[in-house]
């Protein structure tokens, strides 16, 4: 039994002198009352349907299934079979137990398969039609999830797409079942299969960024750029630390705008503050930020943005002084505006050179235009917490 309905710890438990109800302590000061399994469905349940027990129905499906991954047909028919006999009685005897007509009715999908994968098809079909009959709403969907993968591994491609088809079946607004089905297919391949099951999975969660990300990048092994850069903006605005989002977008911008647009400052510059600046630290590359700045900033010598992203990218490689000169350029042409993306970093390279109190100069001015301008930019609260951190400023205070 699970203990829901605490907060925290369930700390202490306690049974009544007859057994049928039990109560429940948390260390959040909560008290619950529960009405014990006696009935004979539970106990059933307990009985048949107990993973860790080898001697009961669970724990022979996922038998079988071993059995047919070493490749052992015969004895994993052989254990399928006499399962399916233990279960068709159990399922017949307690009709209202739901579990035992969906363990039944993977048992006969499983052999269907299996059967499938010998050649047999007229006895896969028999099997599967048996199977559908004991369709229902499953939670336990993902283990056709799990079978159509380790199908997929060992080759059985057309069995693999049966057992996800029936995990969709099963559970058609999970998102995990979609998500499963359309990895399968971008291993495979099938690309246009995975775009249109993410494509699913963005209807049930516009909010999804991973499923946004992942269909971008489906969209971009089928050469369909514009659509892919789309896709991994709209994960990035989703979630603006998205690493994986950014390291992607940028590579298209790279193979689709450095390689192809060379005179393109705009994308050698996005690059590089991608390089630059990534969250994640392993995607960061200052060398190739800063080449690729200072060929943006000589293809656009008067775009202050440019300079910045020199400046930042010289910093981030550790040349204190390069990154003031860039960024005093910067701010030169920008004025006041976006003057926090230059601030914070002039604050943080003038500390490094041991001018301690030009740096706190610095990050006042950027720590105000921040809060008037943009206070809920993440790109700035990370270089604002940066930047705190190494001038060892209390946050709470500044």
């Amino acid at each position: 039994m699970t203990l829901k309905g605490h907060n925290a710890t369930v700390w202490r438990v306690a049974f009544s002198p007859r057994g049928h109800i039990l109560a429940s302590g948390s260390q959040d000061g909560t008290v619950r009352l529960w009405q014990a399994a006696s009935d004979a469905e539970a106990t059933a349940r307990k009985i048949a349907l107990d993973a860790d027990d080898p001697t009961n129905s669970l724990a022979k499906n996922e038998a079988a299934e071993k059995l047919w991954r070493a490749g052992r047909i015969p004895e994993a028919e052989q254990a399928y079979r006499a399962n399916l006999t233990v279960l068709e009685k159990l399922a017949g005897s307690h009709p209202e137990v739901r579990e035992y007509r969906d363990e039944l009715a993977r048992a006969w999908f499983s052999l269907g398969l299996l059967l499938s994968t010998a050649k047999r098809p007229q006895e896969s079909h028999d099997a599967d039609r048996r199977a559908r009959e004991l369709l229902s709403e499953s939670p336990a969907a993902q283990r056709y999830c799990d079978l159509g993968k380790w199908l997929g591994e060992a080759g059985h491609r057309s069995e693999s797409e049966r057992a996800f088809d029936r995990a969709v079946e099963l559970a058609p607004d999970d998102s995990s079942v979609w998500f499963s089905r359309a990895y399968y297919y971008g291993a495979q391949g099938q690309h246009d299969r995975a775009i249109a099951d993410y494509t699913k999975l963005i209807e049930l969660d516009s909010t999804d960024s991973v499923a946004w990300n992942d269909r971008g990048a489906a969209q971009g092994r089928l050469k369909q750029i514009e659509k892919a850069i789309a896709d991994y903006s709209e994960a990035i605005k989703l979630k603006p630390d998205f690493a994986l989002a950014l390291h992607n977008r940028a590579s298209l911008y790279v193979a689709q705008g450095v390689a192809l647009v060379p005179t393109n400052a705009a994308e050698h510059n996005n690059l590089a503050w991608f390089l630059a600046t990534c969250p994640d630290r392993k995607f960061r590359d200052p060398a190739k930020a800063i080449k690729l700045a200072q060929i943006a900033v000589d293809m656009a010598p008067k775009e202050g943005n440019q300079w910045n992203t020199l400046g930042v990218a010289h910093y981030r490689a550790g040349d204190w002084k390069a990154a003031i000169e860039a960024l005093e350029k910067s701010k030169e042409l920008l004025g006041d505006t976006e003057l926090s993306f230059n601030a914070f970093f002039l604050a943080m390279a003038h500390w490094q050179l041991g001018s301690k109190d030009e740096a706190r100069k610095w990050y006042d001015q950027a720590v105000r235009w921040m809060e008037k301008n943009k206070p809920q930019d993440e790109e700035l609260g990370r270089f604002r917490a940066e930047a705190a951190e190494l001038l060892r400023v209390d946050q709470k205070k500044d």
